[in-house]
Formats: structure tokens, C-alpha cells, sequence
């Protein structure tokens, strides 16, 4: 009996010392903290750590991979087929010299062939494709991916956006592209770009949006509009009048161009938005010429400093620096220190941005613009008006006047003060200059120095000085001591009048010490 009592005592023992040590080794493996162990999510492999705590990376926040790549394959077979590989003859004469064996030479023609892109946006045969491709153009001829060729007309070009519209004649149910909105485009979107590359054919890539609303300075016009679209999708030489499409196969830029220092594709690609650019292609099909409205006020960037003097809660919008007395701006309440920040609910934070707001509307159109004037909001609707107006032209007349060193604006005598190292050239105010400006103070801009500060602030000569930093300028004399105690300081904000009774402001960097 007690031996059984002990027997059955040691089997008790070791069935408990079990239950403690699996029950040891389960509580161990509850507590410890995660490894650096695994998870598959949707065919990728994630960190356990990271999906624990990253939200977005949990299963149902990434599509099936297969199905991703089903989509790429139809967007690009959609959009090839609507692309076209563009070939041009150039008017331009090119010329060579044949030698004979008696050293003579023969001088004769060699017509120069480019190449490009297109977009095929109607199925009656209007393409969209790039002024540059087509430009000094004889005849062109484009060729679709099923290796259709046609001849075409080029129906107009627009250089101020880089873009044309060609047709191909007597054409019917041509593969068009679907239509995109760029204005709701995001960065970090997808998107493919489809052209023909150094000759290759139909080439898709794909990349995202890197940026939007770049401006590059590569479009040599005076009334030039850059407000592209950035893109890492490779565009290269004959990528150009290319399509630039969403996941949804729709079109929401033009191909345009690349940031390069070789030649071909570094990384950055640039793109007309779709929206500018069907507007743009609208007027071309229609009346051959792009119907332009325009504010008529010389607008800039709004710099920090400018932000903190204006009692803005932050640094964007675009700042009035002038508007003509009498004009339809200034009477629908525009004024100069206005900082416009909607055209209508599309916001504005560049000079180029505001431009190719404007353009989604013609002359005698009225814009609703939201200012913020001395930090509070105002709206204020604005008629357009055309080029043709002799306000507009004079305001961009002097808007384009070169600052050059002819001292002759106002033909009085008397010594002209230079601040040192500021460039300009100041005079007091004499009775022709009060006459022309309707002023009694202030210093006279006699010249400007190409190259200088004030050059490079843009401004320009035969103008009045009224103030400097808020502070008004009684005289030519007590401007140039100001300007020199400034020097090396922070950006001087000058106030200006114009002949014709606009007042202007200019940011001018300060000569170093």
C-alpha cells in the first residue's frame, strides 16, 4: 500500500513538472518580442515588425499583383494604339559641298527628316503632338501601330505651349484615347508614357508623378506657359508629342521634354498637362489660332519675406506688382500688394501656374480670382481682355523693356547718384519728370546696369522710386543713402511708379559689403 501511495505520489511529481515546463516554454513564446521574421502580404514579403505597425501595409491595402500587372498590359495596348510615329521634312534647307577632282564645289539641297510623337485625340483624325516636332515642317507623315501610314496637315501650332494639332484627311473610326483630368493628377501616381524613341516604335514605360506645376524656361516665347507635369517614366528624343497616361488609360499629358545633361533620359521628363493642352488643341481645330485672355498686370512669386510682410499664413499665391489705373483689372478692385492665391477653386502658388489658369479662358471671359489683401480674403471677378487691348500692350511693352545704360529718359540736367554696387543710376525729380509722373518727390531711375542687382530684380529705368522697405523717398539723395545702408542686408523691397501712374514693387538682393 505505501508503496503503491508512492508510486503513484512520483507520477503526480512528474506529471506536474511537465505541465510547469510547457506551460513555461507557452508563456515564453507569448511574451518575447517579434523577430525579424516574416509575413507574405499579396505576393510580397513584409517585415512581421512592419506590418504590425504600419497600417497601410495590412493585406487588404495592396491589390493583387496579378491583377496590377493585367492593368498595365491593357493601359498600354489602349494608349499604343492611339500614338502615332511622327515623320517630318523640314522646309529647312541644309547644304553640303561636292567636291570635284578640279576643287570645284556644287552646292545642293538636303531636306532634314525628324521624328516625334503623337496622340490620336479624335477619331476623325485631329493628332495632338509638339510645335517643336513639327516646326519649319514641309511634309509629314505619321504611321499608326498597326502600320497604318497616312499623310497630314498640320492644322495649327501654338508656340507659346509648345504644342500643334495635325489631321488626317478623310480618316474614320481611328483609335482615339480616352480623355484624362490632369487637374486631379497627384504625386506618387502612376502613370506610362508611350512614344516612339529613338525610332523604337510604341515603347511604354512606366514611372510616377514626381512633381507638377514645373516651369523649366524651355519654351522661348513671350508669351510662353510652362506648367508641366514631372515624371520618372523614361521620355527620350522622339518621345516627344508622346502620351502620358493614368491607370484608367486616359490621356493627362503631352511628352514634352527631359532634364539632361547628355542628351537622352536622366530621370526627369516633363509633360504639357491635358487640360492646357485640349484647350490649346480646341482653338487650333476651330480657328486655327489660340484666343488668349489675359489680367493685364505684371504679376511675380511671393517670396518669405514678402509672406511675412503681407500677414500671410504661408508663402504662396502670386503677388500683384501692378496694375494700370483705368484698367478692367484695377476697376473690378484689383490693386497692386494683392496677393491672388484661386482662379476660380483651382489654387495658385507660382507665376506660371496663375498662367496656365488663365488660359483655360478666352477674352471678355469673367474670372472669379481669391485675393488675400492686408490678411484677409477677398474675391474679385475680372474680364479678361485681349492682347489686341491697348492697355495690355502697353503694359507688356514696358513689361519687355530691357534694363540698359542710356541715361536719357527725362532729359534734364543735374548730377545722377549711383549707390554703390547696386547698379542703378538716381536723379532728383525736375519739373519735366513731375509733369510725366504727376509727382513731386521721389528719385528718378535714370539708368539701369545690365547685370546688376536691380537688372536682375527686373527693374527698370525711367521710373519713380517712392519708397524703400515701407519707407517713403523724398529725393534722389536720401534713396542713395538708404540704399547703401542696406547693403549686405536681407532683400530690399522697392516701390515704384510708372509713366503711366501704376505703381510696382521689386524685390532687389542687396550688393555684399
Amino acid at each position: 500500500m505505501i508503496r503503491r501511495d508512492r508510486r503513484f505520489a512520483l507520477l503526480i511529481g512528474l506529471g506536474l513538472l511537465v505541465v510547469g515546463l510547457l506551460g513555461g516554454v507557452l508563456a515564453t513564446l507569448w511574451l518575447r518580442p517579434a523577430g525579424p521574421s516574416s509575413v507574405v502580404v499579396a505576393d510580397r514579403i513584409v517585415p512581421r515588425t512592419v506590418a504590425a505597425q504600419d497600417d497601410s501595409l495590412a493585406p487588404a491595402m495592396f491589390p493583387d499583383l496579378a491583377q496590377l500587372n493585367v492593368r498595365f498590359r491593357q493601359v498600354a495596348n489602349a494608349a499604343r494604339s492611339a500614338v502615332v510615329f511622327v515623320e517630318v521634312e523640314s522646309r529647312a534647307a541644309h547644304f553640303e559641298w561636292l567636291r570635284h577632282f578640279r576643287g570645284e564645289g556644287r552646292q545642293f539641297e538636303v531636306p532634314q527628316q525628324s521624328i516625334g510623337s503623337g496622340v490620336i485625340i479624335s477619331s476623325d483624325g485631329y493628332v495632338l503632338t509638339n510645335h517643336h516636332v513639327v516646326q519649319d515642317a514641309g511634309a509629314v507623315s505619321v504611321t499608326l501601330s498597326d502600320r497604318r501610314q497616312y499623310e497630314v496637315e498640320v492644322v495649327g501650332i501654338d508656340r507659346a505651349t509648345d504644342l500643334a494639332v495635325l489631321r488626317i484627311k478623310n480618316a474614320t473610326g481611328l483609335p482615339a484615347i480616352a480623355l484624362g483630368d490632369s487637374d486631379g493628377l497627384e504625386v506618387g501616381e502612376w502613370v506610362l508614357a508611350v512614344g516612339n524613341p529613338f525610332r523604337l516604335r510604341s515603347t511604354v514605360t512606366a514611372g510616377i508623378v514626381s512633381a507638377l506645376g514645373r516651369e523649366v524656361n524651355i519654351i522661348d516665347d513671350a508669351f510662353s506657359v510652362e506648367d508641366f507635369i514631372q515624371t520618372d517614366a523614361a521620355i527620350n528624343p522622339g518621345n516627344s508629342g508622346g502620351a502620358l497616361v493614368n491607370l484608367r488609360g486616359e490621356l493627362v499629358g503631352i511628352a514634352t521634354a527631359i532634364a539632361t545633361e547628355g542628351g537622352s533620359y536622366e530621370g526627369y521628363g516633363f509633360a504639357v498637362p491635358s487640360n492646357l493642352a485640349l484647350r490649346v488643341a480646341t482653338d487650333l481645330i476651330s480657328g486655327g489660332r489660340v484666343e488668349r485672355g489675359f489680367l493685364g498686370v505684371s504679376i511675380a512669386d511671393v517670396s518669405p519675406r514678402q509672406a511675412a510682410r503681407l500677414g500671410l499664413d504661408r508663402v504662396g499665391g502670386v503677388l500683384v506688382r501692378g496694375v494700370p489705373e483705368g484698367s478692367v483689372a484695377y476697376r473690378a478692385g484689383l490693386r497692386v500688394g494683392d496677393v491672388i492665391t484661386h482662379v476660380g477653386a483651382r489654387p495658385v502658388d507660382a507665376t506660371n501656374e496663375l498662367q496656365s489658369a488663365i488660359l483655360r479662358y478666352r477674352p471678355g471671359d469673367e474670372v472669379p480670382l481669391v485675393v488675400r489683401r492686408r490678411g484677409a480674403e477677398q474675391r474679385v471677378v475680372v474680364a479678361l481682355i485681349s492682347p489686341d487691348d491697348p492697355a495690355y500692350s502697353a503694359w507688356f511693352e514696358q513689361r519687355e523693356a530691357p534694363g540698359i545704360v542710356i541715361p536719357d529718359g527725362i532729359p534734364e540736367h543735374g548730377d545722377v547718384l549711383v549707390p554703390d554696387g547696386w547698379g542703378v543710376g538716381l536723379r532728383e525729380l525736375g519739373s519735366e519728370a513731375r509733369t510725366a509722373f504727376g509727382l513731386e518727390d521721389g528719385a528718378y531711375v535714370a539708368y539701369v546696369e545690365r547685370g546688376s542687382v536691380a537688372d536682375f530684380a527686373g527693374l527698370p529705368r525711367d521710373v519713380v522710386v517712392l519708397g524703400i522697405e515701407g519707407v517713403e523717398v523724398t529725393s534722389a539723395q536720401e534713396a542713395t543713402y538708404t540704399l547703401e545702408a542696406l547693403a549686405g542686408r536681407e532683400p530690399v523691397l522697392l516701390r515704384v511708379r510708372r509713366r503711366d501712374g501704376t505703381t510696382a514693387f521689386y524685390e532687389v538682393t542687396p550688393p555684399a559689403r
